[in-house]
């Protein structure tokens, strides 16, 4: 007679699953009740499950304060790399980017769109917007 292997890992999961339903299920004063009947200590037990949080918690903090950093740092490079542009250069580039991308254009007001009364620092500002956006073009030099 062959015996059929069951998968230990699928039979582990079903079991963990099934311990976390009855678990979740369970009242307050089930939880504390069975706890005590263990000879738990309910007090350690929620300053245990709280020190997990807090550690989880201060990791994700970092973890975002990281990105934010990193973000900020990046967006100094873009402005950085728009405001050092000579005028000339700053109105060719946002042609340029314009050009590739007629749908963006058709989106802008008509002034922007022609160029007309556009002080250099709008041209900068509309540079930094798009480069943000992800519309640039490779430097020519």
């Amino acid at each position: 007679m062959t015996k059929v292997k069951t998968n230990n890992r699928s039979d582990l999961d079903r079991l963990a699953t099934s311990l976390v339903d009855e678990i979740l299920s369970m009242s307050d004063e089930e939880l504390l009740a069975e706890a005590k009947e263990n000879g738990e200590d309910s007090k350690l037990i929620a300053q245990a499950g709280r020190n997990i949080l807090e550690r989880a918690s201060m990791a994700s903090g970092k973890s975002k304060l990281a990105a934010a950093k990193n973000a900020v740092q990046a967006m100094r490079l873009r402005a950085t790399s728009v405001s050092n542009l000579e005028p000339g250069k700053a109105r060719q580039k946002l042609d340029s980017i314009l050009a590739q991308h007629p749908e963006t254009r058709s989106k802008l007001t008509l002034a922007a769109r022609k160029g007309e009364g556009l002080s250099d620092e709008d041209v900068r500002g509309m540079l930094e917007d798009l480069e943000e956006l992800g519309l640039t073009v490779p430097d020519s030099d």
